[in-house]
């Protein structure tokens, strides 16, 4: 039995349809836009400031702020469509185990493997990793990457300066790959490194130059070492860190 917008608890929310995912939505379409603009408002409020800090502490806060404006939004139109009413908590907590495993659990699923937040040890700066860019494929030259230097180190910033099975040669501070000098790293300085090095860069392994902050197009000797394509975490395309600072890479 049911009366108006009335029905069953199971079946509130399969008749309110889609808008259900747009907080708001379903009690501006029942003429209380005041309702509506309160929920979808505090919503997006949310959900745009979380993404525009992502990767922050901050960022999941005001995600957390969202999801709970999106459980109020839904709750409240879940107790407007079933009849007899629920209890106070039913639509609540049925609504928050919803959209968390239908929506918000498979959204920051695909967030970290896309813009997984890396922050880099001893510097203030943070980077955007896709941790599946190199899923089918290995990193090219002159590619940022993310990495860790060693198979339980810290993921730190690097640019390929050659791939596998690539003969690498330095002295007379130039670094040549195959034979040709490298345009980006003509000028190599090393002071605690050998003053002339060749080598083949073995299968399974790339040679990496570690990016310090603000070292981006300086290069050092030093800074170069062959990591196991293994240790390759992702390639990051954005600073999301300092905020003043984002830029895409």
């Amino acid at each position: 039995m049911s009366t108006g917008r009335g029905g069953s608890l199971g079946s509130a929310l399969p008749r309110a349809g889609v808008w259900v995912l747009v907080p708001g939505a379903a009690q501006w379409g029942w003429g209380q836009q005041e309702r509506g603009v309160a929920f979808f408002g505090s919503f997006a409020a949310g959900l745009g400031t979380s993404a525009f800090v992502w990767g922050t502490p901050m960022g999941l806060a005001l995600l957390a702020f969202a999801f709970l404006s999106h459980v109020a939004a839904t709750a409240d139109v879940v107790r407007q469509s079933a009849f007899p009413a629920p209890g106070r908590w039913v639509p609540v907590l049925g609504s928050a185990v919803g959209l968390g495993i239908g929506v918000y659990l498979p959204l920051l699923a695909l967030a970290s493997l896309v813009a997984w937040p890396g922050m880099r040890d001893g510097a203030d700066d943070g980077f955007l990793v896709n941790c599946w860019a190199y899923r089918g494929s290995e990193p090219g030259r002159g590619e940022l990457v993310w990495y860790r230097p060693t198979p339980l180190g810290s993921p730190r910033l690097g640019r390929v300066v050659a791939g596998r099975g690539q003969e690498v040669e330095w002295s007379a501070g130039t670094l040549k790959i195959n034979g040709r000098p490298d345009r980006k790293l003509a000028s190599v300085s090393g002071p605690l490194g050998p003053k002339s090095l060749r080598y083949r860069v073995p299968e399974g392994h790339i040679l990496i130059r570690s990016e310090s902050k603000g070292s981006i197009h300086r290069a050092s000797v030093d800074g170069l070492s062959i990591v196991g394509l293994d240790q390759i975490v992702g390639r990051p395309w954005a600073r999301f860190y300092p905020i003043n600072e984002r830029r895409l890479l």
